[in-house]
């Protein structure tokens, strides 16, 4: 008679506990997939490894195109036995598997567009955030697929001001930071079915965890914070003693998880003021700076960093010129327009980005392309629709 199986496990690499949905994301925090199955039975009826089956699908309970659509077969070998003699007791099985040769972010779903977005919380002075919704209308004329959808905790730790974990496995949703830090995630999953050989199982046996999958594109909607040169999150409720809104996420925050890599190739940051850079300065000075080395021609994926800033000097003294269009009706629109050119395969997306930012008279937008160069839009009058878009390079 076959041992009964009746426990799969994504372990750590140490394989002292399951991989937490929230905070560690295999090829990330955890550098395999380490697989472990409990077992009950005789030593003598011990098959030497059980076939396990591993795929992906997009996280968020969304449709799309995964890596691995089709399972593969992976075998998990024997490794140790409570058993003696004539008594049976549990045992274990053991694998580390490269992610590697599994073809995870390519397979299936390559030549196909995959999106990541995150967004900000619901807040009492803006509503709920909808353009994110809007980009998804706009990409629905062309063919892609999700590699992540997540909303940002409205608060951070008070002791160190790291983002909070958030997402849930319940809904295999992912954390908004690692979503952000790792440029997308797939959800893998290894099961074992009930006629698996050399094990009994009366049930579908499965565990899954978040696995790194870069996206072509991610799209966030946000705050940022010109000073403080980073992403931000309106705290609610705000701890005792400290600002509304927390510091969230920088560039460098990023960098070392996004170099070298060929994905994202662009970048969409819907928020304030973050991408400003005074381009006449000598030095050139401002928060825009600190997103260079994300791109291409910098060790980085980017070939397209889009978003909103000044280009004078001082512009906090301003802060209008620091805004970027809130959702409803701007924002949404704008998000619409980028998803279409998006589903189209548009390779211009710099120039897409100011002309229809400039059609909204959104006159903050900027951008910087994968070689360097800033670029921004004026206004020629206060009265017109005529505009200039002009460009710098960078240092």
């Amino acid at each position: 008679m076959p041992i009964v199986l009746n426990r799969i496990t994504i372990m750590t690499t140490d394989f002292s506990r399951s991989i937490d949905w929230s905070s560690e994301v295999l090829g990330a925090e955890v550098d395999k997939l380490h697989v472990e199955v409990e077992g009950f039975g005789l030593d003598a009826e011990t098959p030497g490894s059980i076939p396990v089956l591993i795929s992906t699908r997009p996280p968020s309970l969304e449709l799309g195109v995964s890596s691995i659509p089709v399972p593969v077969s992976v075998d998990v070998s024997f490794w140790t036995s409570e058993a003696n003699g004539l008594w049976p007791g549990k045992m274990l099985f053991r694998t580390s598997i490269d992610l590697a040769p599994l073809g995870i972010g390519g397979g299936a779903a390559a030549g196909i567009t995959k999106v990541a977005t995150l967004v900000r919380p619901i807040e009492a002075s803006l509503g709920p955030p909808t353009s994110e919704g809007k980009l998804r209308v706009g990409l629905a004329s062309g063919t892609w697929s999700p590699r992540g959808r997540a909303v940002q905790r409205p608060q951070v730790d008070p002791g160190n001001g790291a983002p909070l974990p958030g997402g849930a496995m319940a809904d295999e949703t992912p954390d908004a930071f690692r979503l952000l830090k790792y440029g997308g995630v797939e959800v893998l999953e290894a099961r074992i079915s009930p006629l698996a050989p050399g094990g009994l199982v009366g049930v579908v046996l499965a565990a899954k965890a978040l696995v790194r999958s870069p996206a072509n594109i991610i799209y966030y909607s946000g705050h940022g914070l010109y000073a403080s040169r980073c992403l931000a999150v309106h705290q609610n409720p705000v701890p005792t003693g400290h600002s509304a809104y927390a510091a969230w996420a920088k560039a460098s925050d990023l960098k070392p998880g996004w170099s070298g890599l060929l994905n994202p190739n662009t970048l969409i940051i819907a928020g304030c003021s973050i991408l400003s850079i005074e381009v006449a300065a000598n030095p050139q000075v401002g928060p825009g700076l600190d997103w260079l080395p994300l791109l291409r021609s910098r060790g980085g994926p980017l070939f397209n960093l889009l978003g909103y800033g000044s280009v004078l000097h001082d512009p906090q003294s301003n802060p209008a010129l620091l805004q970027a269009p809130k959702d409803d009706p701007v924002g949404d629109a704008i998000a619409q327009e980028i998803g279409q050119k998006i589903a189209s395969g548009s390779n211009v997306l710099v120039r897409d980005w100011l002309e229809i930012n400039a059609a909204h008279r959104a006159w903050n937008a900027v951008a910087i392309d994968g070689s360097g160069v800033y670029w921004h839009v004026t206004q020629d009058l206060p009265w017109t629709t005529t505009y200039a878009i002009h460009s710098t390079q960078l240092p």
